[in-house]
């Protein structure tokens, strides 16, 4: 990814760990925020999802047509942060 091309940080909210006694493995559930990651197409999307899958990320919803019209993916990277990677095309 090139800076400025695309690139949302939309929060920095670990999707691993929780609080006091509610402990959740790595990438399992949404906690309210996410980097997204907007690409110009659906090949884009794949891509990147490929790409975060070869570099250790783990994909934890693959990337599929939305009921909006769009097409978009999750992975959580090494970190246990959850990206959305999503194009309007």
């Amino acid at each position: 990814m090139r800076p400025g091309r695309g690139l949302l940080v939309a929060g920095a909210l670990r999707v691993g760990g929780g609080g006091a006694g509610r402990r959740r493995p790595r990438g399992s559930g949404f906690r309210g925020s996410s980097f997204h990651c907007v690409t110009d197409s659906r090949d884009a999307v794949d891509e990147v999802m490929r790409a975060a899958a070869a570099a250790g990320g783990t994909v934890v919803k693959e990337a599929a047509a939305a009921g909006w019209g769009g097409y978009f993916g999750y992975f959580s990277d090494p970190d246990g942060y959850l990206w959305k990677v999503t194009t309007a095309a």
